[in-house]
C-alpha cells in the first residue's frame, strides 16, 4: 500500500469521521478508522456501530491495499499538521504505517489487524430519491429543540423526528414532546414519493452527524430493512444509519385548528421580544419558570418573578385584538420557538388561557409552531381576617 494525498484535501472526511468514532468504548473495529486504496482513490470508512461513514478522494496511488489505524489518534496527528502533500506507505512486514509530510515530519504508526476490517453497508441504488440537503438540515433545525431531552415520564417516540408525506405532497419534517411542536414543510416531489404512506423517523441521537454531513449541493436517500442511506449526488461522501421504525402522534389539523378557532391575536415585533425574554431568564428558576404575559391594547407587560432573585418586568408595544388579556409560559420553551423565526413580525394565536396557542409570521408561511401555555395559580400564603 503506497499513497500520495494533500492533507486539506482529505481534512474535512476525517473530521467528520472523528466525530462518528467512538472516544474510548467500541471494540477495535469501531475505534479504527479504515482506508482503502484503489483505482487512484483513497476511501476512508468509520463507524460506531449505528452510524457509518465514507468519503472517496482522488489519490496518487502507486500501490493498492487496505489497512486500519487507531482512529482519533491519527486523525489528531493530521489535524495538527499544516497543509501539504502527506506520503502514506505501509511498511515491508505489513505492522506499521509510515506516513511523511514535505520529508521534513516523519511518523511511523501502528495498524489494525485486516481481519477486523468490514466492508460498509453498500448504498441500494434502486428507487432512491434526491433531495437539497441544505434545505434538509435546515428543517431539521428548525424543530429539532422540540425534541425531549432525558425526561423519564415521555414516550420514547418523543426522541425523534418524524419525516412524512403532507397531504399536499409537501415533505414535512415534525418534532414534538408535551408541550410544544414544530413543523417545517418544503418542496420536493421525489422526497415525499419516496416516504409514502411509511414516512421516516430518525433518532436524535443521530442527527448531529446528519447535519454536519449535509451542506450545500444535492444528495440522495434510501433504505432497507436495518439502515437508513444518505449520498452527495457525486458519491464522494455516504452517511448510514439505523433505520427506526415506530409510530408518531398525529399532530396534523391541531394547528389549522388553533387558528380557526382563535379568539386573540396579538402581533409583536420577535427581536424586542426574544431580547426581552433573554433579560428576563434570571428572574426564572426550576420552581419558578414561567413568564406572564399580560394585555392590553397596545402594550404586553412580561413579567418573571422567584424568591432568590426578584421581579423582572418588560414592556413591550403590540398590535392586539381579542379578548384574552393574560397568558403564561414556560420562558425557556416559548424563547427558542422564537427564536427559529425569521420574520420581523409575528402573530400569537390564542383561542384560550389553557388552550394550544400558533406562533406565526408572515415570512414563515411553510412553519408552524404550537405551544401549550402554563395553567397559573396564585397561591395565597396567608391573609389577615377582619377583626
Amino acid at each position: 500500500m503506497k499513497f500520495t494525498i494533500a492533507k486539506e484535501q482529505i481534512a474535512d472526511g476525517l473530521q467528520m469521521a472523528y466525530g462518528i468514532i467512538p472516544s474510548r468504548s467500541g471494540s477495535l473495529f469501531l475505534r479504527s478508522l479504515w482506508m482503502k486504496v484503489e483505482n487512484q482513490h483513497l476511501t476512508i470508512m468509520a463507524s460506531n456501530g449505528e452510524v457509518e461513514y465514507g468519503a472517496i478522494f482522488h489519490a496518487d496511488v502507486q500501490k493498492d491495499g487496505t489497512i486500519g489505524v487507531q482512529g482519533r489518534e491519527f486523525i489528531e496527528l493530521v489535524r495538527k499538521l499544516g497543509p501539504g502533500d502527506l506520503n502514506f506507505q505501509l511498511e515491508e512486514n505489513g505492522t506499521a504505517l509510515f506516513m511523511d509530510q514535505e520529508q521534513q515530519r516523519f511518523y511511523e504508526i501502528p495498524i489494525v489487524n485486516t481481519d477486523w476490517y468490514t466492508p460498509l453497508a453498500e448504498f441500494p441504488e434502486e428507487g432512491a430519491a434526491s433531495f437539497n440537503a441544505e434545505i434538509f438540515r435546515e428543517a431539521i433545525d428548525k424543530v429539532e429543540y422540540c425534541i425531549v431531552e432525558g425526561e423519564e415520564n415521555q414516550k420514547p417516540v418523543l426522541e425523534y423526528i418524524s419525516v412524512q408525506k403532507s397531504e399536499n405532497d409537501m415533505v414535512e419534517i415534525c418534532a414534538l414532546n408535551n408541550n410544544q411542536f414544530a413543523v417545517m414543510a418544503f418542496e420536493n416531489k421525489s422526497l415525499a414519493d419516496w416516504l409514502g404512506e411509511e414516512g421516516l423517523f430518525i433518532h436524535k441521537k443521530f442527527l448531529n452527524d446528519i447535519q454536519k454531513w449535509m451542506d450545500q449541493g444535492e444528495a440522495q436517500i434510501n433504505r432497507n430493512d436495518n439502515y437508513v442511506f444518505f449520498r452527495k449526488t457525486d458519491k464522494t461522501q455516504a452517511l448510514t444509519i439505523r433505520s427506526m421504525k415506530g409510530t408518531f402522534p398525529q399532530y396534523r389539523g391541531v394547528f389549522e385548528s388553533v387558528v380557526s378557532n382563535k379568539t386573540t391575536t396579538v402581533t409583536l415585533d420577535r427581536k424586542e421580544t426574544i431580547a426581552a425574554l433573554e433579560r428576563l431568564v434570571d428572574f426564572t428558576s426550576t420552581t419558578s419558570p414561567e413568564v406572564i404575559i399580560e394585555f392590553s391594547e397596545t402594550q404586553a407587560r412580561f413579567n418573571c418573578q422567584t424568591q432568590n432573585i426578584g421581579k423582572g418586568q418588560e414592556i413591550l408595544d403590540i398590535t392586539y385584538s381579542g379578548t384574552v388579556d393574560k397568558i403564561v409560559f414556560m420562558l425557556k420553551q416559548i424563547l427558542p420557538c422564537l427564536k427559529h423565526l425569521s420574520s420581523k413580525k409575528i402573530d400569537l394565536l390564542i383561542e384560550a388561557p389553557g388552550k394550544p396557542c400558533a406562533i406565526t409570521g408572515m415570512n414563515d408561511e411553510n412553519y408552524k409552531i404550537i405551544i401549550m401555555p402554563c395553567i397559573f395559580t396564585e397561591e395565597t400564603y396567608y391573609e389577615e381576617k377582619p377583626a
